[in-house]
């Protein structure tokens, strides 16, 4: 796999896409970009059409970028589209390691770093790291049964004050202690 250097200018982004990228989704690329630089190629066609990475480009002209890194794909149009599809559905597909997501996301928060800049609002943040999480597998006994296991999330009375704070700085006041009630027993 051979990476290029390519002007954005030469891209078409793909008409036939079927991932909409709104606005907070474009803030967080850019934020990406403007933090990290490019981490990945655009996946493109011989016809510079964008299989993957539409998001990407989007952001990197809002940004004012030139050129962008760019891999051409050899796959001919039909299994290129279908992974252009594969592609979109495999990230959305994965799920999160919320104990690992709230440790790391700590972590980050404790150097100083600015969460917004990887797409967490701080009440998001928050609660992520407020909560603590563990995994359980059911067995028959339970209601309902879900062999696949579930997810429990408690809080210490403190995190719920804490919470309870966050989610009335921004604005659901009433139904805090609502919202609460359901992180504690989502399953």
């Amino acid at each position: 796999m051979k990476v290029e250097r390519v002007s954005v200018d030469e891209l078409t982004l793909d008409e036939r896409n079927a991932r909409a990228h709104p606005e907070k989704n474009l803030r967080v690329i850019e934020q990406s970009l403007s933090k990290f630089g490019q981490q990945k190629p655009i996946v493109v066609n011989e016809d510079n059409v964008v299989m993957a990475g539409n998001g990407l480009l989007l952001a990197a002209r809002n940004l004012g970028w030139k050129t962008v890194q760019v891999v051409r794909t050899n796959l001919e149009e039909g299994l290129a589209r279908a992974y252009a599809l594969a592609d979109n559905r495999a990230g959305e597909l994965s799920e999160w390691d919320w104990e690992s997501l709230a440790r790391e996301l700590d972590a980050l928060k404790t150097t100083g770093f600015d969460l917004a800049d990887i797409g967490w609002e701080t009440h998001e943040a928050d609660l992520v790291m407020a909560a603590e999480f563990t995994a359980r597998t059911t067995d028959e006994s339970d209601e309902p049964a879900d062999k696949a296991g579930r997810l429990v999330v408690a809080f210490t009375p403190e995190q719920s004050d804490e919470v309870r704070g966050h989610l009335k700085r921004k604005g659901v006041d009433g139904a805090a202690d609502g919202i609460l009630q359901a992180l504690r027993a989502w399953a």
